[in-house]
């Protein structure tokens, strides 16, 4: 073997497995191994069951401590009764609060867990501090609908099911998302595919002085000059007029 072909060999092989990986390459979701809707579902189920305890054990502090305040509100001595109402305001406020948090945390925590979000829960602050019991409450009041629905056993179930399932469309969305930007690249990768195998061995339809032309290029090694000639022949061909169906050809004058 001739050092040019080598080094056009080299070259060839260089860039038809360059090309070939372009067209390998995969989203990395694609990789993974996720379990089914109903396997993730009773996975989580077990990983937050202690999380789910303490939010019920909250849950109960926070009616116990309401219950406590209705009745402090029902005395009828008034200065035992605003001293008892100032003790249960507070406690009801930090019954709220911490209430608040362990939900706030539980209901991150499944989104993580299941992929809906990338940002962690932030640390399970309990008890809460007194400058953050305001925005805890706020959080008990916007979500206070979820939280009947994570104490219940077979209603958390079914919204981890439905979480499970939004989180295996978002991954089927980026996976499609992904391979329309890469559309391009991939796209010339393929013509680059096509323009390698037909520079190594030309299709019957490239002219003789052409082939020849690429088996001169091939020996001094030059690869960019072999797929040049090539691709010439291409343009050439694209240039000749086909010829026209009977029905449109011209025909001739009448004579007169």
């Amino acid at each position: 073997m001739s050092d040019g072909f080598r080094r056009y060999l080299e070259a060839w092989q260089k860039d038809f497995r360059a090309s070939q990986a372009i067209l390998k390459k995969k989203h990395p979701l694609e990789d993974k191994r996720f379990l089914s809707v109903d396997e993730q579902a009773d996975l989580l189920m077990q990983d937050i069951a202690t999380l789910r305890r303490k939010l019920n054990a909250a849950g109960q502090e926070f009616v116990a401590a309401r219950e406590r305040l209705n009745e402090a509100r029902a005395l009828r001595w008034q200065v035992f009764q605003r001293k008892r109402l100032s003790q249960d305001e507070e406690r009801l406020r930090q019954a709220a609060a911490n209430l608040g948090e362990i939900l706030r945390y539980l209901f991150e925590y499944i989104l993580y867990r299941l992929g809906l979000t990338t940002h962690p829960p932030a640390v399970l602050e309990l008890p809460v501090p007194d400058e953050r019991e305001q925005a805890k409450r706020a959080v008990l009041h916007a979500r206070h609908d979820m939280l009947a629905v994570l104490v219940d056993k077979d209603s958390c179930r079914d919204l981890l099911k439905e979480y499970a399932r939004e989180a295996e469309q978002k991954r089927r969305k980026i996976i499609l998302d992904w391979y329309a930007d890469h559309q391009p690249v991939r796209h010339a990768a393929e013509q680059r595919l096509e323009q390698l195998r037909d520079v190594w061995q030309p299709p019957a339809s490239v002219s003789k002085a052409t082939k020849a032309s690429i088996t001169a290029h091939k020996r001094r090694g030059d690869l960019p000059a072999a797929l040049k000639a090539l691709e010439q022949d291409r343009s050439r061909g694209e240039m000749v007029p086909h010829p026209l169906p009977n029905s449109q050809r011209l025909s001739p004058a009448p004579s007169p």
